[in-house]
């Protein structure tokens, strides 16, 4: 005889199978960049345990693949060269990113894509040091399965919020995914999590779509030809 289950009690399986998942510790080196305030040596996430040891090779590249994002920035801020590849960075935020350009806590009008991403990457200093030296919540990179690649929680406040993730093993498996690509959508959850936001579905002209897009373009201008959606459909 079948019975059928009650919400309250499927809300109840749902929430034991969230408990179940156990995480193991892995930590990365945070590379020096040239910023005003001290910075830990390394960053400290917990992985599921689901993900194998490929998996967690491939995370930990991604991850350090997309601090230098980071800390080339700073790099190029400091040597104050033109040709410098982080100064593409801006100018490629300055020319596409027009909307949505500061995070929930901050106040002030941002007039433009460089000067947003300055903001941004003080955030990310922020949330880097704070998870460095343990000054917010763990940082999970979660198992998730899914039309998706990478996703994560709206936070609004580095000084309060971890970087935690939710990664889809497929992600880490498809070779067509390289370095820029897995560091721009892993950059894109990492801005909800700072509190950057976006309408439901749209990334064009928005900071929080840009920023990633740069970073998978390799901060090269837009093709005509190239369709946007192949960088897209990698957000969220």
């Amino acid at each position: 005889m079948k019975h059928k289950a009650s919400k309250k009690l499927l809300g109840k399986l749902r929430r034991r199978a969230r408990v179940a998942a156990t995480y193991r510790k892995i930590t990365i080196p945070l590379q020096e960049a040239i910023v005003d305030e001290a910075m830990p040596a390394t960053m400290t996430f917990y992985i599921d345990n689901r993900f194998t040891a490929a998996h967690e090779k491939a995370i930990k590249r991604m991850l350090m693949m997309t601090v230098y994002s980071w800390v080339e920035h700073f790099d190029a801020v400091d040597a104050n060269d033109p040709a410098g590849h982080p100064l593409k960075f801006r100018n490629c935020m300055q020319k596409y990113a027009k909307y949505n350009l500061s995070p929930v806590w901050f106040e002030e009008k941002i007039s433009n894509g460089g000067a947003a991403l300055d903001i941004m990457m003080d955030g990310f200093t922020t949330a880097f040091a704070n998870n460095g030296f343990g000054r917010v919540p763990k940082a999970y990179i979660m198992y998730g399965t899914g039309d998706f690649t990478i996703k994560a929680a709206n936070g609004n406040d580095p000084e309060k919020n971890s970087l935690s993730v939710t990664v889809n093993p497929s992600m880490l498996e498809n070779s067509a995914y390289g370095d820029s690509i897995r560091a721009g959508s892993l950059w894109h959850a990492w801005m909800h999590r700072l509190g950057y936001r976006h309408p439901a579905g749209k990334y064009t002209s928005y900071a929080i779509g840009e920023a990633p897009m740069c970073i998978m373009r390799n901060h090269q201008n837009k093709l005509p030809t190239e369709k946007e959606s192949k960088f897209t459909s990698l957000l969220d």
